[in-house]
C-alpha cells in the first residue's frame, strides 16, 4: 500500500477528532476508495458487524470541512438506530 500523504493524514485526523467529541471514539475510521471517501465501521463499534458506506464527496484535500461535515451526523444517527445508509443518502439529498 502507497504511504499516505500529509493531507489524507490530516483529513483522516479532522474526522476522526470530530467523531470522539460525538462518542464514536473507537471503530470508525475514513479512508479514500477510488477517489470518494468511504466510511467504515468496524464490528466492534456495531455490535459484531461490520458496514462500509461510500460517501458522494470526493477525497480531495479542499474537502476535508465536508467529509468531517457528513460524517458527523451518520454517527449521531446511528447511535439513535438509524442505518448508516439511509442517513448518507438522506444528507446527500437535503445537500449535506
Amino acid at each position: 500500500m502507497p504511504a499516505a500523504i500529509d493531507w489524507d493524514l490530516s483529513i483522516r485526523d479532522v474526522v476522526s477528532q470530530a467523531l470522539s467529541q460525538r462518542g464514536c471514539r473507537s471503530g470508525w475510521t475514513v479512508l479514500n476508495h477510488r477517489g470518494h471517501a468511504r466510511l467504515n465501521i468496524d464490528a466492534g463499534a456495531d455490535g459484531g458487524r461490520r458496514r462500509q458506506v461510500l460517501l458522494p464527496i470526493p477525497w480531495l484535500c479542499y474537502q476535508v470541512d465536508q467529509i468531517r461535515d457528513a460524517v458527523a451526523p451518520v454517527c449521531e444517527e446511528f447511535q439513535k438506530g438509524i442505518e448508516p445508509d439511509a442517513c448518507v443518502d438522506y444528507s446527500a439529498r437535503a445537500g449535506w
